[in-house]
């Protein structure tokens, strides 16, 4: 059976990465990230309190990311999962964050700045390198 070409298999490690914190994210996080509802009452669990669920999405997406970066077979495309996963999050979050109705300012901007976007470029990198290495090991 022949291989798929190298841009397809990238394409659908990019694609696939982005598919996978959309999926958790469904899961895990409330689509609805507000405090307070439409009549002006205090959402039970609402806003911050679901900064663990946001983060479980970005620690499922590293997780199979350094997975696929120790598999001989994807290790050339775990980064690209790894980024595409981490954009679609960064992206998710800047949109759910953004459209949420708070107490007083919203302030998305400050975590998706300093934590969110960072995030999407470090841990990309982060996976490249464990899959370099992995590849040394391997020789």
């Amino acid at each position: 059976m022949n291989a798929p070409p190298r841009m397809t298999r990238r394409s659908v490690a990019l694609l696939g990465g982005a598919a996978v914190p959309v999926a958790v994210w469904l899961v895990v996080v409330p689509w609805d990230l507000s405090e307070i509802d439409a009549s002006g009452a205090m959402i039970e669990g609402g806003g911050d309190d679901n900064a663990g669920s946001i983060a479980t999405v970005a620690v499922v997406v590293l997780a199979m990311g350094v997975v696929l970066a120790l598999l001989q077979q994807t290790r050339t495309v775990a980064e690209l999962f790894t980024f595409g996963g981490f954009i679609a999050w960064a992206a998710l979050f800047g949109w759910r964050a953004g459209s949420s109705r708070v107490i007083g300012a919203n302030f998305f901007m400050i975590p998706l700045l300093f934590a969110v976007v960072p995030a999407a470029i470090i841990v990309p990198l982060f996976v490249r390198w464990v899959a370099r290495r992995s590849a040394e090991y391997s020789r």
